[in-house]
């Protein structure tokens, strides 16, 4: 196996003879970009007609060629997504640049991010410090008509001198409950909704199913799109959940996507539980792209406030 530096190379040698001849006078670059949790190199072509390019990112490509030792379909299947990405590029742009300062106030949306993780990204982004994490802001791109989110892209600082100073907390919160309102849903309600989504016409093919997993009072708290959804802890109706438990709740970041929620038992062992299986399934199964933290936050229903609840340090 390739180290990462001797299959960047490779990729810059190789990479055009899987593209179509369209991209051989094209100019082919290469840039850091500092993406949510990481920094990645991203490779793009570019050309005097137009600098709009899909990007591959050559971190995510060297994944794949380790998981599958095969360079030849990595780099065929990486081309293949970035001209399927420059015709997306195509049909965006339009959709991006026409948007004047409403516009763009009524698709702007929340993000939660790890703020230790992502200090470099947080210098160049309006943000607020939500606890040990950061609320940053990102705008929706949809079809002409509306009809079909598309894409989204992070709010920048420089962008945000272009509006007139609008509240982005106050705006994003209106918009993320009127577009993305939040969903609270048992553990085994997302599960057997996703059994019937993936074996619809076959039963008899369903794996059999942990009974006592499903029975386990868990709850999950992410948006409409169970994408960024973690956000939606901002403005989830956790007092109804809180009052039908009876108990505080203990919140897991199970990653930007969404939270896992069961209820205190007030035992500081079971507390230690939880802190070290949010830290085993960060580090076995959640993408590093995906982590939102491996702390346990714990929502008091007395005050109405969510408050760290573990003691170990974040990601």
């Amino acid at each position: 196996m390739m180290n990462y530096e001797t299959f960047k190379q490779r990729v810059l040698d190789t990479f055009i003879d899987y593209l179509p001849v369209s991209y051989r006078n094209k100019i082919l670059s290469v840039q850091s970009i500092e993406k949510v949790n990481r920094v990645v190199e991203g490779l793009s072509f570019s050309s005097k007609d137009t600098n709009v390019s899909a990007v591959i990112y050559i971190n995510d490509m060297y994944q794949e060629y380790l998981e599958s030792g095969d360079l030849k379909k990595t780099l065929a299947d990486a081309a293949e997504r970035l001209v399927e990405g420059d015709c997306t590029s195509r049909r965006i742009l339009p959709l991006v640049q026409p948007l004047n300062e409403e516009e763009i106030k009524s698709r702007i949306f929340f993000r939660l991010i790890n703020a230790e993780r992502n200090k470099p990204l947080l210098k160049k982004v309006p943000h607020r410090d939500y606890l040990d994490l950061s609320v940053i802001y990102q705008v929706m791109v949809s079809e002409a008509d509306g009809s079909k989110e598309i894409g989204s892209y992070i709010l920048t600082n420089e962008m945000y001198k272009k509006l007139s100073g609008i509240d982005l907390y106050e705006t994003a919160l209106a918009n993320s409950r009127r577009a993305m309102p939040a969903i609270i849903s048992s553990v085994k309600d997302v599960f057997m909704s996703f059994m019937d989504r993936t074996y619809p016409d076959n039963t008899a093919a369903m794996p059999e199913l942990d009974e006592e997993f499903l029975c386990s009072n868990m709850w999950v708290i992410t948006n409409q799109m169970g994408v960024n959804g973690a956000a939606a802890i901002l403005y989830a109706d956790l007092k109804e959940l809180s009052e039908k438990q009876d108990a505080d709740l203990c919140l897991l970041p199970s990653s930007i996507h969404e939270w896992i929620a069961v209820a205190d038992d007030g035992d500081p062992r079971t507390l230690l539980v939880l802190e070290n299986m949010v830290r085993e399934i960060n580090k076995e199964i959640v993408s590093l792209s995906d982590r939102l933290s491996d702390r346990v936050y714990r929502y008091c229903r007395k005050t109405g406030k969510i408050e760290i609840a573990s003691k170990m340090q974040t990601l």
